[in-house]
């Protein structure tokens, strides 16, 4: 099975033996965003039943990384993979399921993306009246809330792809979600960055400016992902620092109610 994904702009060819994998992904959220086009990345996914989790490891979902020489490893409880940025390839074993080649393609992206100008940000992305607005907190901040509070296109409830051109900023929606309507799939859209506004939950509504700073400080954490490679963090940081001083950003203290529309379109609309 050959999977053409195309996520912010970058194309990855995903090659798949058939198998219960492949049938899931062709059924999945996955199978919204492939869209043909000449690849910038390509993958071989090698399910191995051996890999089969084991549920006694409390820490299986950690993914441990370490790059050299622009190759990036990956090993977590359901398989390894790596990435080579100057083949722009790489190769994943796993045990065949989901959330396993999610864990291994979203890592590679994250990994690959500052390259052509993009990350992912740990963000919900809400587009309004055709302009993208981000929300980002820690989890638990209400991130899937905001999500199921809106009556627009969600891009994702959890992870969207920010691109940082010469030109306007996009976000992308992304496969990569949470909880938000289990069943339903974002599409493969993206949409001009209006504004991006950090989570804080409290007892009544409204929006505080941020300076790029200040802005920058809060965005931090939710950038993917903090790999052990000084040239990587160098281009995800210049990115993220780009990012906050090209858009208006604000701390959105907030009632989980649909009121927050109103304070968010007083503020960026």
């Amino acid at each position: 099975m050959e999977l053409i994904l195309t996520i912010a702009g970058v194309t990855a060819h995903v090659s798949i033996p058939a198998g219960a994998l492949a049938a899931e992904l062709a059924q999945s959220v996955y199978a919204s965003f492939d869209v043909p086009a000449a690849p910038s990345l390509r993958f071989r996914v090698h399910p191995s039943p051996e890999s089969a989790p084991s549920i006694s490891d409390p820490a299986g979902d950690e993914v441990d990384c370490s790059v050299e020489a622009g190759r990036l490893a990956m090993s977590w409880r359901d398989g390894t993979a790596w990435f080579d940025w100057r083949s722009a390839s790489g190769e994943m074993h796993l045990c065949p399921t989901l959330p396993a080649f999610t864990t291994a393609l979203r890592t590679s992206l994250a990994f690959a993306l500052p390259d052509f100008g993009a990350f992912l940000l740990h963000t919900c992305g809400v587009v309004r009246r055709g302009r993208a607005f981000l929300f980002f907190g820690a989890s638990g901040s209400g991130k899937s809330t905001v999500a199921g509070l809106s009556s627009d296109p969600v891009l994702s409830d959890d992870t969207v792809a920010v691109r940082v051109g010469d030109g306007e900023l996009r976000a992308y929606a992304t496969p990569f979600r949470g909880n938000f309507r289990e069943g339903q799939w974002p599409l493969p859209f993206d949409a001009p960055v209006a504004a991006a506004f950090h989570l804080v939950q409290a007892p009544r509504t409204f929006a505080e400016p941020l300076g790029p700073v200040e802005a920058f400080r809060r965005l931090s954490p939710g950038l993917m992902f903090d790999f052990p490679d000084p040239e990587h963090r160098g281009r995800l940081l210049a990115l993220a620092m780009e990012f906050v001083a090209r858009i208006p950003c604000f701390a959105l203290h907030f009632t989980p109610t649909p009121d927050l529309w109103q304070t968010v379109d007083a503020v960026a609309l």
